[in-house]
């Protein structure tokens, strides 16, 4: 996959990911249908009839089978991304979003030209929208998983280059029962903490406490080694939540404790209480009584 097309697709997903934990978190809808009535509650003409299938074909669970939108479709991708940036507390889409869908249209028109995909599934849907190689009717993507794939791709293994179609008597069956699946990212910022634990399947549901997405939004985090991540971004998401003062903090750090997930106490602040083996896990709904 190109790399201006992955850059749209890691945009896309992480702000579809970080803005339906939050829209959880006050358990509200995410579903197709309600991103569809808020769009048409804009008014804008272009946006009448949103059909909710375009959000699972420009944000995959998997960056190959992305649709590459046309520009005819670009206002729709940032009023989409409008709604999401709103129930993720971000910013409105400007200029970086344009610039993101230009280059990854251009990329794939680029590569087309060349024939550097090399795929019939590289062409033009019936639907008039860029399908790489990979996103037909049974490709990746669904948007009803629980735990999504992290969206900053950074250290993501890529994809087989070969396709199936292109090696000689390959068996496809055999060939998507070993191909290796890709990792999940490494988070950048304390924002991304949340998503990626969930995804990862080590956070409690519904996920991070509501606090958390107060805590340095747009602080980086320092390098997080793959080897111990896992431990490291509790450890991080720990020191955000006691950073910003929030009554959930201690609460969170002895259930991670309890569940076995934060061995390391010299990574915590000061005055954490980590004898938590006879405490119970902590529910979220008991610490917002609390608050």
């Amino acid at each position: 996959m190109g790399a201006a097309r992955q850059r749209l697709w890691e945009h896309l997903r992480g702000l579809r990911l970080r803005a339906e934990c939050a829209r959880r978190a006050q358990g509200l809808s995410v579903s197709q249908a309600t991103v569809a009535r808020e769009l048409d509650a804009s008014g804008r003409a272009a946006l009448r009839g949103f059909s909710g299938q375009r959000i699972n074909d420009w944000t995959p669970e998997e960056p190959g089978a992305m649709s590459i939108p046309q520009s005819r479709s670009h206002d729709r991708v940032v009023a989409l991304a409008g709604v999401w940036a709103a129930w993720a507390g971000d910013p409105a889409p400007g200029r970086t979003l344009r610039d993101l869908l230009d280059e990854a249209c251009d990329e794939w028109t680029r590569e087309r030209r060349t024939g550097t995909l090399g795929t019939p599934e590289g062409r033009p849907s019936g639907s008039g929208e860029r399908r790489l190689p990979g996103s037909g009717e049974g490709a990746a993507g669904g948007g009803d998983a629980s735990a999504v794939r992290a969206a900053h791709a950074v250290n993501a293994i890529p994809a087989p280059d070969a396709h199936p179609a292109s090696v000689p008597h390959a068996e496809p069956v055999a060939h998507a029962t070993t191909a290796p699946h890709p990792a999940p990212a490494l988070p950048r910022t304390v924002r991304d903490l949340g998503p990626w634990l969930l995804e990862v399947r080590e956070a409690p549901p519904p996920g991070p406490p509501p606090h958390a997405w107060a805590c340095a939004r747009r602080d980086p985090l320092a390098h997080i080694d793959r080897e111990r991540a896992t431990e490291a971004c509790h450890e991080a998401l720990v020191t955000a939540l006691r950073k910003a003062g929030s009554p959930e903090a201690d609460a969170y750090a002895r259930w991670a404790r309890a569940a076995g997930k934060l061995p390391v106490a010299s990574c915590l602040p000061h005055g954490v209480q980590l004898d938590g083996s006879q405490a119970a896990p902590c529910s979220w709904a008991a610490v917002m009584e609390q608050t």
